[in-house]
């Protein structure tokens, strides 16, 4: 069934309705570059072996081009919801001045995690593909680790920044 595809406008409309989660990915700065990051709505779990995650970044954004360039890993910081002035600030929406004083540095990757965030997931970059005005970056889960069990997670939907619920069972390990 080819035609004509739908409308940009259209489809981030009806994707609207779908809460995201909202992550930050950073990476590490390296010979004369500061540390970086972006906010992401674009994430998902790959694979379960090995561990791997996938997040989608704009062709154009600095993030793509140094994940493309000298950069070997990267971490997803899984924003809380009181977190939103973070997740704006890498969005380009607000400036918090320094984010990264509010972080300590992933020992594998060399990417910062955020001390308040409610996981954080340290990946070697493995592959990318182009999709459209995005990239998919594909990341092997080297380190992870859940930082708040009790927070509830930041979410993006209809144009807005909120939670999925205020009242969110804490963290079990399956088998527990």
């Amino acid at each position: 069934m080819a035609g004509t595809p739908v409308q940009p406008e259209t489809f981030k409309a009806t994707l609207s309705n779908s809460p995201s989660a909202v992550t930050v990915v950073t990476v590490s700065g390296d010979e004369g570059t500061d540390p970086h990051g972006i906010t992401v709505s674009s994430f998902a779990s790959g694979s379960l072996e090995p561990p791997l995650v996938v997040v989608g970044i704009d062709r154009e954004s600095e993030t793509h081009e140094r994940l493309t360039g000298d950069e070997t890993g990267f971490c997803v910081n899984l924003l809380a919801a009181d977190q939103r002035d973070l997740a704006e600030h890498f969005a380009g929406i607000t400036d918090v001045g320094d984010p990264f004083r509010r972080s300590h540095t992933a020992s594998r990757s060399g990417a910062p995690v955020f001390d308040d965030a409610v996981a954080f997931l340290d990946c070697e970059h493995v592959e990318t593909v182009g999709l459209g005005d995005h990239v998919l970056h594909v990341g092997r889960v080297v380190d992870a680790a859940v930082l708040d069990a009790s927070a509830p997670p930041l979410t993006y939907c209809r144009g807005e920044w909120g939670t999925v619920t205020e009242d969110l069972p804490t963290w079990r390990r399956v088998g527990s």
